[in-house]
């Protein structure tokens, strides 16, 4: 059997305060049933798709919602990824600070942006769990369409992948979220994630049961 990871990525910006790489996973029915379920909440409250922060600042195709209609989906698409909670996990991984301005130098040598750090990290991680966790099944990765890193995380997978390295993990691939309900069930739970990693604020997901 092989397990499906969708990822988005967060705080890649110059000068934020935290750049982190998160999602789910869990095998591919599970992700077929949830996104069902997630498309036809959205096509409820007359969208195909649903960005966070493109809701949070009334940008299309949002623009029109007000604060009833914004928090009626925002608690819809919530308690929809908490019941898919037993079969999709949250895993990721951040970098916590401001990159460009001050790296621990270790990590500067290493990787050269805070993109990569989390990327290479998170993709460790996945093997790690599909080794110990997963008796050894095959994972899939999925990340959001990054075209600024996206070549670097190709060339790190490429690496691997020839070496051996990542022998549990099938090649990277990439998706848009805006046709991949996966991809924006990861941009919601990241949105939240970042807030209190750069923040401190945790008023929004506290009562998320798979957090």
């Amino acid at each position: 059997m092989v397990l499906h990871a969708y990822f988005d990525e967060t705080g890649i910006h110059t000068g934020s305060k935290a750049t982190a790489i998160a999602g789910f996973i869990g095998e591919a029915d599970a992700f077929g049933e949830t996104e069902a379920r997630w498309l036809d909440a959205c096509r409820s409250e007359g969208v195909d798709f649903f960005h966070y922060s493109h809701m949070v600042h009334r940008k299309r195709p949002f623009e029109h919602f007000d604060e009833d209609k914004r928090k009626r989906i925002l608690n819809t698409l919530s308690s929809i990824l908490s019941e898919a909670a037993p079969d999709l996990k949250v895993v990721g991984s951040a970098y916590v600070g401001i990159w460009d301005k001050a790296p621990v130098p270790e990590l500067a040598e290493r990787y050269p942006s805070a993109y990569s750090f989390c990327f290479e990290t998170l993709m460790e991680m996945l093997h790690s769990h599909a080794m110990k966790e997963f008796g050894g099944q095959r994972i899939v990765p999925v990340f959001a369409d990054q075209q600024q890193y996206g070549t670097r995380a190709l060339e790190m997978d490429s690496i691997f992948q020839e070496t051996g390295s990542w022998p549990y993990m099938e090649p990277v691939r990439f998706d848009k979220p805006s046709s991949r309900p996966a991809l924006q069930m990861a941009d919601m739970v990241l949105y939240e994630i970042y807030q209190y990693l750069s923040r401190g604020s945790r008023d929004e997901w506290q009562n998320w049961s798979y957090l």
